[in-house]
């Protein structure tokens, strides 16, 4: 009776137990605005320009995890920032050439164990080419390595607010770029 009596409280108490983790919400992070690039002032650099992703991602590329993926971004931009100009017979090309993301995790050094050790690294390289090809036109790059470190300690709102705040530095320093390249050809 006794044996009865402790496998049935055993139960009821893992039951209870295992129940009471499954009832616990999920943490989420909080809703962050949506980035689309219409706050830009647009540019047209030719009659159409046309966004190409030559890059394809590898097997260590986390970008499609971010909050939101680095070449949904870059595209967002693109779509946004580039306009039609009625008065220019020439296409320019968009070409997100690489968009990799890679993680990397330190282990066994005094950073590493402070810091958290997740560091997400951006490596970018773009090319605008503002004429067309077949005259023999320049194809600028804009190449960028960037890299963040995002604990794995702290909450999932504070790593995606992090990962927006990176992403949102990302993108600005490739616009200063692409204003650049509009400022040598006289684009407004």
């Amino acid at each position: 009776m006794l044996k009865r009596t402790l496998n049935a409280f055993i139960l009821i108490f893992t039951f209870s137990f295992l129940s009471a983790c499954a009832d616990m919400p999920k943490p989420q992070g909080k809703p962050l605005a949506d980035i689309s690039y219409t706050h830009l002032t647009p540019l047209s650099f030719a009659g159409a320009v046309h966004t190409k992703q030559s890059f394809r991602p590898g097997l260590d590329d986390v970008g499609q995890s971010l909050i939101i993926p680095l070449t949904t971004m870059l595209n967002r931009y693109a779509q946004n920032r580039f306009v039609l100009a009625d008065h220019v017979q020439s296409n320019a090309i968009f070409d997100i050439e690489r968009a990799a993301v890679t993680k990397t995790i330190k282990k066994g050094s005094v950073a590493g164990m402070f810091s958290g050790g997740n560091v997400y690294k951006a490596d970018i390289v773009l090319s605008l080419t503002p004429t067309q090809m077949n005259e023999g036109s320049k194809a600028y790059t804009i190449a960028l390595t960037r890299s963040v470190n995002i604990p794995h300690y702290i909450s999932l709102a504070k790593k995606e607010k992090r990962q927006m705040v990176f992403l949102e530095s990302v993108m600005a320093e490739i616009d200063a770029q692409v204003m650049e390249i509009a400022r040598r050809h006289g684009v407004q």
